[in-house]
């Protein structure tokens, strides 16, 4: 019967938490980042990373990015986990110093993003408040902003 050593340093197990343990403690050195999109147009959000980590391995590592954008509403919204959308309330300065009445961030997986199904997911806090007594979302937004950001230049 093989005997496990305490720390598990001579083990597969042991290999692997030391390399978890590195990826979050240690500085990564990153060496490339690269858009994992089939097309090289129409992203999930999920980039590979290869990184240099601080025990000197050379690691492949899988990023999800959120999409993230800043909707100006006229209604306060639900905050929290609403779908699959992460909505909270937030202060910024808008373009052009275009003062805004409720301004939240909303943070969602890339391709809800393009698909542009995710506006219907925003609520109002106030249920007595409906989307369709309001001529639908338009009357509930106000406007909604987005950085343009590539996802590769996020990512760094």
């Amino acid at each position: 019967k093989k005997q496990k050593t305490k720390s598990g340093l001579g083990s597969m197990e042991g290999y692997v938490r030391n390399a978890a343990e590195a990826l979050k403690t240690s500085e990564w050195h990153v060496l490339e980042v690269r858009d994992l999109s089939s097309d090289g147009t129409s992203s999930d959000g999920t980039l590979q990373v290869w990184a240099m980590v601080g025990n000197g391995s050379l690691q492949r590592i899988r990023i999800k990015l959120p999409r993230i954008v800043y909707v100006d509403s006229r209604v306060e919204l639900k905050q929290g986990l609403v779908g699959q959308l992460l909505v909270k309330r937030v202060e910024r300065h808008l373009p052009h110093n275009r003062s805004c009445g409720m301004l939240y961030e909303v943070s969602m997986p890339e391709r809800l993003f393009q698909t542009g199904d995710w506006i219907g997911q925003l609520k109002p806090s106030d249920p007595s408040v409906e989307p369709s007594s309001l001529d639908g979302l338009g009357r509930l937004l106000d406007s909604v902003y987005e950085t343009g950001t590539p996802l590769l230049l996020k990512a760094t």
